[in-house]
């Protein structure tokens, strides 16, 4: 996986609450798109690979952030990769250290606090998202959500 320096850090990754922690942050998403009027966000597996493929190249520690340390942006690198076609595109990046039952509804409040965050998630043309969440050796906890317009002929 990219972004990981050895095999030994991406077996060693917890994987307990991992997929609940993906669940609960892309539920707690969807209800405030529907608190907001819009439309849930669809879940591509695509974009959940990609958003985990995210959370996994940042937990070596050496950056936290939308662009890596040569300068590129990762998730759009990514969605060309995997062929995903958009209009729009957004990556929303939340990391914490609260215990498993809390860790996604902290990262989902800290998402809202934030004005570019909040307006990933709620911006209106986004249909599709993914969401990912991995826990360090350490009990620190990534996620990572994609989200994209998806382009449409005729639309």
């Amino acid at each position: 996986m990219p972004g990981l320096a050895k095999d030994e850090e991406a077996s060693s990754v917890r994987r307990s609450g991992s997929i609940t922690g993906s669940y609960s942050l892309r539920d707690g998403i969807n209800r405030e798109r529907k608190k907001a009027g819009l439309s849930s966000l669809i879940e591509l597996p695509t974009l959940v690979l990609i958003a985990r493929a995210r959370c996994l190249e940042l937990l070596p520690g050496e950056y936290f952030g939308h662009v890596d340390l040569s300068g590129a942006s990762r998730y759009y690198d990514l969605l060309k990769l995997h062929g995903v076609m958009y209009s729009w595109a957004g990556e929303n990046l939340a990391k914490n250290n609260y215990p498993d039952s809390e860790s996604a509804d902290r990262a989902l409040a800290s998402l809202m606090k934030s004005p570019t965050h909040r307006e990933n998630i709620l911006f209106p043309e986004y249909t599709h998202a993914g969401t990912a969440h991995v826990v360090s050796p350490d009990g620190m906890h990534f996620f990572c959500t994609i989200f994209v317009a998806q382009f449409q002929w005729g639309a």
